[in-house]
């Protein structure tokens, strides 16, 4: 009995201890809780939580670079040779022939908000080898190799839009168009006697004003420009292509008149792109670009002073019927140049202002086509067609056509 008796003691004991330990942990955390502190108690400690990282500004300043700027370059290197034995010359004939080409292309875009400049270049040149045959003095025959360039332009252009909604925008363009090197028309002789066409001459200068439309479909990725407002010019600045000109006794050189060095018009114009990949892994490309210029603003002021003019002439006729008396227009000439005019009679200060004669304004049109086809990575086949009208340098349709073969290699920023 003591035993039991002195073990529930010892439980009751160990019970005890462990409440009181609990217990005391409780009315700490009581005291705890009532201890309360106002405002008054506060002390204001000034501290600084501004925080400057370099490594993460420059990150941002190239998040923001990347995500408003597009970079796209693109070169290809196309070679063809055809090479014969005596033999084979002897027998069949031809040639043995080299040809080399280039191309470069350039894209840029940037893009903040609603305004973006998309601002391109192209450029292409080539060379080739042809075996020519001369005739020396005493009749000697000798065949040798003549380099001669074949392929010769670039464009430059840059286009800024403000966009209006998903599919339009307001634009402005600028695009210069023209030559690297000297043309002759002579391939033996390469000298500067035989020199047609050069760096500027002639360039071609657009500049305009309108809107932009971009299809939303995928399938269908044309953009169309419309310019309202629109100039075309003609420069031509070099000494040795106007020389020639004067010595072939020509009015003109690319529709600028003698002595001078440039000649611009106004009017309206329209473009007219288009680019889709076709196939698995994008290995076919249509490219086209049709541009066309019509200088209605140029035409209507000429049509203002020939009328002036031609009721000058005869006051009492139609004024087209000018064209049946082309020789009365020497007479005019003259007499504006100080004498009075003795038929029909006119006051002096009602004579028209002077202007020369008039020829109407055709459409100059610009048509590209290009059609890449992606053979292996870097090996591409091309097919180039370009067509060019423009009356005021000639009144013939100019067609090129080329089939290359060669290396290409493209790279931009986002990949």
């Amino acid at each position: 009995m003591k035993k039991f008796f002195t073990i529930l003691c010892f439980a009751v004991f160990a019970v005890s201890s462990a409440w009181a330990q609990f217990s005391v942990e409780e009315k700490n955390k009581s005291l705890q809780e009532k201890v309360k502190i106002g405002n008054a108690n506060m002390k204001s400690i000034a501290t600084s939580t501004s925080y400057q990282s370099d490594a993460r500004d420059r990150l941002e300043r190239q998040r923001l670079r990347k995500q408003r700027n597009y970079l796209e370059l693109t070169t290809s290197i196309n070679a063809d040779m055809t090479m014969y034995n005596e033999a084979w010359l002897d027998r069949r004939g031809g040639d043995n022939t080299f040809t080399v080409s280039g191309r470069i292309f350039m894209k840029h875009q940037y893009n903040k908000d609603k305004f973006n400049v998309t601002t391109q270049f192209e450029g292409n040149y080539g060379y080739n080898r042809i075996t020519i045959e001369e005739t020396d003095e005493e009749g000697n025959k000798t065949k040798k190799g003549n380099w001669f360039k074949n392929v010769d332009n670039f464009w430059l252009q840059s286009q800024p839009a403000r966009t209006m909604n998903n599919k339009w925008s307001y634009s402005g363009l600028f695009k210069l168009r023209s030559q690297f090197t000297k043309s002759y028309n002579n391939r033996l002789k390469q000298i500067d006697d035989n020199v047609v066409t050069s760096f500027l001459a002639p360039g071609y200068l657009d500049v305009s004003l309108g809107f932009v439309y971009k299809s939303s479909k995928p399938k269908f990725p044309i953009q169309l420009t419309l310019n309202p407002l629109s100039s075309s010019g003609t420069v031509a600045y070099n000494d040795l292509v106007e020389e020639l000109y004067r010595k072939r006794k020509a009015a003109n050189w690319f529709g600028i008149d003698m002595g001078k060095h440039a000649t611009f018009s106004g009017g309206s114009s329209i473009n007219i792109a288009f680019s889709r990949n076709f196939g698995k892994n994008n290995w076919l490309n249509y490219w086209t670009n049709c541009y066309v210029y019509y200088g209605w603003i140029t035409n209507v002021m000429n049509h203002n002073k020939i009328h002036d003019y031609y009721a000058y002439l005869r006051k009492d006729a139609p004024w087209k019927e000018y064209d049946k008396k082309k020789g009365e227009y020497d007479k005019w000439n003259e007499e504006t140049q100080g004498t009075k005019p003795t038929e029909p009679q006119m006051p002096e200060g009602e004579r028209p202002v002077r202007a020369p004669y008039h020829v109407e304004l055709h459409p100059t049109v610009e048509w590209k086509n290009t059609f890449t086809i992606k053979t292996a990575k870097y090996l591409t086949t091309t097919l180039m067609v370009n067509m060019f009208y423009n009356k005021a340098a000639s009144d013939k349709v100019e067609i090129q056509s080329q089939l290359k073969l060669g290396f290409s290699y493209s790279i931009n920023n986002r990949k």
